[in-house]
């Protein structure tokens, strides 16, 4: 009877132990692509919050927006074509806020395998940004 009691103690812990959740990271790609002739727009954005503190500077804190338009084009089955227009607007605690367009990004996607349920799937893709933010800004 102990011995069950001491399974079930460390089972009890290694659940704990090995808790985790599902996360996509920016280097991998999902399998959706828009069909054929098809065209995908959306917005993605974000907002962050820099601390005075952060870099050892005094009045460094600010606060980020950024917005970005995009927009997919299914060329084929397997390969889709695509553009975002990335737009920012700072507003540092101390100073004037700055705002203006990133650099564009284009990419390209080409579905190279996919399993017949979907998963596993094989996507090299590409991306070339454009210089046409404003370094200054």
């Amino acid at each position: 009877m102990r011995k069950w009691i001491l399974v079930a103690c460390m089972l009890g812990t290694l659940a704990t132990l090995v808790y985790g959740e599902l996360r996509g990271t920016l280097f991998t790609l999902d399998n959706k692509v828009p069909e054929k002739g098809q065209t995908e727009v959306g917005v993605l954005g974000w907002y962050r919050e820099v601390p005075d503190e952060k870099g050892g500077m005094a009045n460094m804190g600010r606060d980020e927006y950024m917005a970005a338009p995009y927009l997919r084009y299914g060329l084929t089955e397997s390969l889709n074509l695509g553009a975002v227009f990335p737009f920012r607007y700072i507003d540092p605690k101390a100073g004037d806020s700055k705002q203006g367009s990133g650099d564009v990004e284009l990419t390209g996607e080409l579905v190279a395998f996919q399993d017949i349920l979907g998963y596993p799937f094989v996507i090299p893709h590409v991306s070339v940004f454009l210089p046409t933010g404003d370094e200054e800004k």
